[in-house]
């Protein structure tokens, strides 16, 4: 099967800050997977499909955080658990956030080669 993913993703435990627009109130998980184009973490709250996210992950491997505007376009609830699974694309990032997060997968993907897959 052919893969049609535009961007590497990569599998990352990280801490994530993130705010649910327009509300004020930050929470924080961990991610699963990040990409260029998005990532995919744990929340225990249920999030309306199409909500919008301020979220901060936060790479302590390398010191890099980042702080994006994202989108959220999927989520599903974890079995036997009170938590769900998101995956958000990223709608705003500023170019400094982008290039920070380039470089982080670029480092990752040379640091351990055959861990990354394609992303859309």
């Amino acid at each position: 099967m052919e893969e049609h993913r535009r961007y590497v993703r990569i599998d990352e435990k990280a801490p994530i800050t993130y705010t649910v627009i327009p509300y004020a109130k930050a929470k924080q998980y961990i991610t699963s997977n990040i990409s260029q184009g998005g990532m995919r973490f744990f929340v225990h709250d249920f999030i309306q499909k199409g909500s919008y996210l301020k979220i901060r992950p936060t790479f302590s491997r390398a010191d890099v955080t980042i702080e994006a505007l994202a989108e959220l376009v999927w989520i599903s609830k974890v079995p036997h658990s009170d938590r769900h699974e998101v995956g958000v694309k990223f709608v705003d990032i500023p170019s400094e956030s982008a290039d920070r997060l380039a470089n982080y997968i670029r480092s990752f993907v040379n640091a351990r080669p055959g861990t990354a897959r394609n992303s859309t």
